[in-house]
């Protein structure tokens, strides 16, 4: 945005300087022309239609009190009008008399040979001529006028007036002031630019990052409120106001659902305890009677019963999620109470579940709702494991100020397209799951301000990884001492 305002400005400035500077060197050059022709014209006046006349036509090395003469008469006019150089020569461009002593009489004047046109013509019709401004090689620059000298109305020597450099400090001075204004101008334009771009990129800002909370799921932050109203041009808070609208929707939506789930697990969950109190009940008697068979379809209703109160309570959790508690707590000591808890299942899917570098790493959050998100994950990591397979709990105890675990399976892999929606609700793979196993887990771990990352390879398996920051308040003490063998007696 401020190149949108910086770059055409400095092409208007550059342009309007660039034609002031062509217009002020014009200008200057016609001016410095009539100048130098009206010293010429003033010396042409003395000297033509006279004695000096005649003798400047018949000039030649013997007659130096004439040159003498004149070249006194010439330099007093130099020095009175400030002019660099003043000096006669003949048709053929060669020295009569010159203000500068090193040239001889009769001298050749070749660096008049760019100018030969101009005093060929000026000779012919009497007529006084400038010079077009030029440039050396050492950069000054130079300009020329040229008045002849008449005698009887013909033209017999030609004054060239040579101009000093202090016909051009005007130009110059009027070039580094040109340029100092156009410098202050870009100045003014980039900082109304900056504060221009600021005060309107501000709300977009606003609304983008509003824009990609809701993106990622922290529905509880307003866009709009009392503290933050909307603000920015016209349109950005109508959009800003709009989005906000959005995302009271979608939590009020939000809310309902999870308010519906909770219901719908009430519901479910009560007559789960009694189908699993009359399959308890149904047991005992199948034991007693030694029915075998019919003991064995028991169990697998038993199991279907555990699965769904599972689901249940993943709904309960995913609706309703409390504040986390945190705590400083053992690695090991949680990592060893999933694989206990989990060891039976592992053991049905001929999985073995290894943990690594667990030992003497400490963690801190909360304990119970951490343990869950893991058990998630190793569960999803067992469950897409083959039989024979491992599954692989490392813990990465070097990172600094972070609690770091990764969950890796010998499974299939997930193909790329499918890793984004991973963490949706009721999003799965597998033909019996709930799809709230990732999103519980992402939710427990973004509560602790850490993140999810899932890396898989069609073929060769997926890696989970977790990490959330390591509470230093909680390093020192924890909320739950142990208590001392023996000290209740």
């Amino acid at each position: 945005m401020i190149a949108a305002f910086v770059v055409p400005t400095v092409l208007i400035i550059g342009a309007m300087i660039a034609l002031a500077w062509v217009s002020a060197e014009r200008g200057l050059e016609e001016e410095v022309g009539r100048r130098l022709m009206a010293i010429g014209q003033g010396v042409s006046a003395e000297l033509s239609e006279g004695i000096d006349a005649a003798q400047l036509e018949r000039l030649d090395g013997t007659m130096e009190r004439v040159r003498a003469r004149m070249s006194q008469r010439l330099e007093a006019t130099r020095a009175a009008t400030g002019a660099r150089r003043l000096l006669l020569v003949n048709a053929e461009l060669e020295s009569l008399v010159d203000t500068e002593p090193r040239v001889g009489f009769g001298q050749s004047m070749f660096e008049l040979e760019t100018d030969r046109l101009e005093i060929e013509r000026s000779f012919e019709d009497g007529q006084a001529r400038t010079s077009p401004m030029f440039r050396s090689r050492d950069g000054e620059r130079h300009k020329r006028a040229f008045v002849p000298v008449l005698l009887e109305g013909r033209a017999v020597a030609m004054i060239v007036v040579v101009a000093s450099a202090t016909h051009f400090e005007l130009l110059g001075d009027f070039g580094a002031s040109l340029a100092g204004l156009g410098v202050f101008g870009v100045g003014i334009v980039v900082v109304v630019a900056i504060f221009f771009s600021a005060g309107l990129l501000r709300p977009v800002r606003r609304l983008v990052s509003g824009v990609e909370r809701v993106a990622q799921g922290e529905l509880t932050r307003p866009l709009v409120s009392v503290e933050h109203p909307a603000s920015g041009p016209r349109e950005i808070a109508f959009l800003m106001g709009a989005f906000e609208d959005m995302r009271q929707s979608v939590v009020a939506r939000d809310a309902h659902m999870r308010m519906m789930l909770a219901g719908i697990a009430h519901e479910v969950r009560n007559p789960l305890g009694g189908m699993k109190l009359f399959c308890g009940l149904l047991r005992e008697e199948l034991d007693h009677e030694g029915e075998d068979e019919k003991l064995k379809m028991l169990e697998k209703i038993v199991r279907e019963l555990d699965y769904l109160e599972r689901v249940v309570t993943d709904f309960l959790a995913f609706a309703r999620p409390s504040e986390i508690r945190p705590e400083r707590f053992e690695a090991a000591e949680m990592l060893q109470e999933i694989s206990e808890l989990l060891a039976g299942e592992c053991l049905q899917v001929g999985c073995t579940l290894h943990i690594e570098g667990a030992d003497q790493v400490v963690w801190t959050g909360d304990k119970s709702r951490l343990r869950r998100a893991v058990l998630n994950v190793v569960r999803n990591a067992y469950q897409a494991s083959g039989s024979g397979a491992s599954v692989r709990v490392v813990v990465q105890g070097d990172q600094v100020q972070r609690c770091v675990v990764s969950v890796i399976d010998e499974g299939p892999g997930i193909e790329p397209e499918k890793l984004a929606e991973l963490s949706t609700p009721f999003f799965t793979t597998r033909e019996k799951g709930s799809g709230l196993g990732l999103a519980l887990t992402r939710q427990i771990i973004e509560k602790h301000g850490g993140e999810l990352r899932i890396e898989s390879q069609v073929g060769r398996g997926t890696r989970v990884g977790l990490s959330w920051p390591f509470d230093e308040s909680l390093a020192q003490t924890s909320p739950h001492p142990k208590v001392p063998e023996g000290w209740l007696g």
